[in-house]
């Protein structure tokens, strides 16, 4: 049947002061392990999230429009904020920008129980907002200068505000358009995850009222105002009057070239290195081009590209808050020095109980849409359709545990709906028994998401096949610069300056090798280069399985056993002097002599090279 409105005047009115109690516990309730965590684990912005800071820094230095990738690549809500508070804060960056995020995110908890006030039961808005307050997977990941941390608020506040707006019978279209406009500002795909959910602040009547159409035109004019101004934003920076960064066509490639599933994306430069090799040398080219060459793979293999999308779908439903870890405290160089130990060590204790509580909350979340589709609740199906299209878009474009962070965010209000309805009801054994059959059918997703992943990784890795790579290296202030031809193996990484080649096969047979072949020429004045490549082994110990070898002009320069000490440094290898008009050929080649079993060599022995100036 569906939802009666309901009336304020119908619920009992709690003090202000319980009011007030009841919301600073929720504060400290999410504050506390938060700030607990980050101090004891204080983690250090990386790759994107180190952008983001970056970006941030600009903002706070260059005003409103600076300069830099960070338009192609970054969405503008989160280093917009975030510069306020390094214009405020005395710390370092790195702190501001650690500490701020994981204030932000506390600040999601009081979200429903403040915009429920009225609508709900208080021990509802409790219980939605205690449950993201000790919410585990977001208190370990809070201190990552994540966009995805950023989203978390305002898509709990549109959920919340959708949900009092279907159960009250009355809009708020206003707030709900610029709730929505923020969380489009902190990550672009937000607008269409969360358009079902603004459509619902709005408050439908009949077409023919005129309040309807009055509140169809102030929600498009609180949406339409700041879309409007981060546009002019963008143009002002970039010379584009767009709302996006541009950079989907890229992220999609990335997602369905040969061999991505295994880490769910691979950076497209190195594909196109050998599929069109111009579009390396020139970064708005490559975004511009990126689409076509991603649909052209989408079409190739339509039926595995489904199956991989089915697969990223399930697998982050119940992983990505053990996955998020990664980012906190495993990746390298995420934790100061001397303390990597202890953040893997923690690691190794939670992940197996994430991984659980996300099997419990799956389960309470499918009971509560089934639940909602047996009595017609459209705020529990509205905020699964939110979560379906969240998990959608990242399953099919670039699927990483911190995408779905806002979608299980959703889930859990979805969840505080679905028990606020179960209480209602005149038994409890209806309820009881959907959230067994939630329980077990999240218990059954879980185990053949695991079986699927399985067989499409092993599907995409039996696709992989030799390709040609052509690509241009140019050595830091242009001393020098390789045109290399890589023939064997696989080329993983490529930029400006720097490429990174792997056998093959993740296990190799013995023999087999990577090569790139390369002329190394020069513009500026004669001067003595280097050829620096890394030895990625750190552990040594284990000699005669990979061999490093280079050669100049065709002679012998450089021999090197991988495995033999503990790597980890730069290995430079003279050139001689080079300058205007000579040129030389350099030969790297990496073969595995006698790999053996266990450990994928291929990876292992991933070599980075670049031409350098001899130090």
């Amino acid at each position: 049947m569906p939802t009666a409105p309901i009336s304020p005047a119908a619920l009992p009115r709690p003090s202000l002061g319980r009011e007030a109690a009841w919301a600073l516990l929720l504060l400290l309730l999410a504050l506390g392990p938060r700030l607990a965590f980050v101090e004891r684990f204080p983690t250090l912005p990386v790759s994107d999230f180190r952008g983001v800071l970056d970006f941030a820094l600009a903002f706070k230095d260059q005003g409103l429009v600076p300069q830099g990738y960070y338009w192609e690549t970054f969405n503008i809500g989160p280093p917009m904020v975030l510069s306020l508070a390094l214009r405020l804060s005395p710390a370092d960056p790195e702190t501001t920008a650690r500490v701020s995020t994981a204030i932000w995110t506390a600040l999601t908890a009081l979200l429903p129980f403040l915009i429920w006030r009225g609508v709900f039961p208080l021990w509802v808005r409790v219980l939605a907002g205690g449950m993201l307050a000790i919410w585990p997977g977001q208190v370990f990941f809070s201190g990552v200068v994540a966009q995805d941390n950023w989203v978390t608020p305002p898509t709990v506040a549109m959920a919340a505000l959708a949900a009092r707006c279907l159960v009250s019978k009355r809009g708020h279209p206003v707030a709900g358009g610029l709730v929505y406009a923020l969380a489009v500002a902190m990550r672009q795909e937000m607008m269409y995850a969360l358009l079902p959910l603004v459509l619902a602040s709005v408050g439908w009547g009949p077409l023919r009222e005129r309040r309807t159409w009055r509140n169809l035109g102030l929600c498009a004019l609180a949406v339409g105002l700041p879309f409007l101004a981060m546009m002019l934003q963008r143009q002002k920076a970039t010379g584009h009057f767009a709302l996006s960064s541009g950079h989907v066509g890229y992220t999609l490639l990335g997602t369905v070239v040969p061999g991505a599933s295994v880490n769910w994306w691979a950076d497209p430069v190195s594909y196109a290195a050998s599929v069109a090799p111009e579009l390396t040398r020139d970064r708005k080219l490559m975004l511009e081009r990126s689409m076509p060459l991603a649909l052209a793979e989408l079409r190739r293999r339509p039926g595995f590209h489904a199956l991989r999308t089915l697969a990223a779908a399930l697998e982050f439903s119940f992983q990505s808050d053990p996955g998020n870890l990664y980012w906190s405290v495993l990746a390298t160089g995420v934790l100061p020095p001397g303390r990597e130990a202890e953040g893997a060590a923690f690691a190794s204790r939670v992940s197996s109980w994430l991984s659980r509580e996300m099997l419990v909350l799956q389960g309470f979340f499918l009971a509560s849409v089934a639940l909602g589709v047996w009595k017609r609740r459209p705020a529990i199906l509205l905020i699964a359709l939110a979560v379906l299209l969240k998990i959608g878009i990242h399953a099919a474009l670039s699927a990483q545990g911190r995408f779905f962070t806002p979608a299980i965010a959703l889930e859990i209000v979805a969840v505080a709906l679905g028990v606020w309805q179960a209480s209602r009801l005149a038994s409890w054994r209806p309820p009881a028994a959907l959230l067994l059959l939630g329980l077990a059918a999240g218990w059954g997703l879980a185990v053949g998401g695991r079986a699927l992943v399985r067989q499409v990784q092993a599907r995409d890795l039996a696709e992989e096949r030799q390709r040609t790579y052509r690509f241009t290296l140019t050595g830091w202030d242009h001393e020098g610069s390789l045109d290399c031809v890589v023939r064997e193996g696989r080329l993983t990484l490529l930029g400006k300056e720097a490429a990174t080649m792997e056998l093959l096969h993740a296990y190799p047979a013995p023999g087999e090798g990577a090569s790139a072949e390369c002329a190394l020429s020069a513009s500026g004045p004669p001067a003595p280069l280097v050829l620096r490549i890394t030895d990625s082994y750190t552990p040594g110990g284990d000699p005669g399985r990979v061999v490093q070898r280079v050669e100049v002009d065709g002679v012998p320069v450089f021999t090197h056993d991988l495995a033999a000490e503990p790597g980890g440094g730069p290995l430079d290898i003279p050139l001689g002097i080079v300058g205007p008009g000579s040129r030389r050929r350099v030969r790297l080649e990496v073969t595995a002599e006698n790999p053996g079993p266990g450990v994928p060599w291929g990876a292992v022995a991933g070599t980075t090279f670049r031409v350098a100036p001899a130090p």
